[in-house]
């Protein structure tokens, strides 16, 4: 197993057992942001939170922003900002949740994606055909 995911587990039982029972208390990440207006990368979007305890910090996403987490991004330091592709299929609303080290979570916000869709019948044709790419690519000089 991954070294870095047994340290997430190890943190992550640690913090629920011997943490409170040190009267030691771990915020959730909060002031969670989402920012989708062009000017980060094409497909994507900028998230942003802060960790009262100074923990890092990871982003779950969800695509279809029903609330199961179909990507996490590696952890952060509290208060970075964010970059997370969100693919050239994802449309509507997508659902992002922070996480801290110890797994304590922020609330769920979402963000509209801004990507359109791409799939035109032409498109469909060629992913339904795919030995038609030579011909076309000698076709077009390519």
């Amino acid at each position: 197993m991954n070294k870095k995911i047994v340290a997430i587990l190890i943190m992550t039982l640690f913090s629920s057992i011997a943490l409170p029972a040190f009267g030691i208390i771990n915020h959730p990440p909060s002031h969670l942001k989402l920012i989708y207006d062009g000017l980060c990368y094409e497909n994507s979007f900028m998230v942003f939170a802060l960790d009262e305890d100074g923990d890092e910090i990871r982003y779950g996403a969800s695509w279809n922003n029903n609330r199961n987490v179909d990507f996490w991004s590696d952890f952060y330091p509290s208060g970075e900002t964010v970059i997370i592709y969100a693919g050239y299929n994802i449309t509507g609303k997508v659902g992002v949740i922070a996480e801290d080290v110890y797994g304590a979570q922020s609330d769920w916000g979402s963000v509209r994606s801004k990507t359109k869709n791409i799939n035109t019948p032409f498109l469909t044709f060629l992913e339904n055909h795919p030995n038609l790419f030579p011909l076309l690519r000698k076709i077009l000089g390519l």
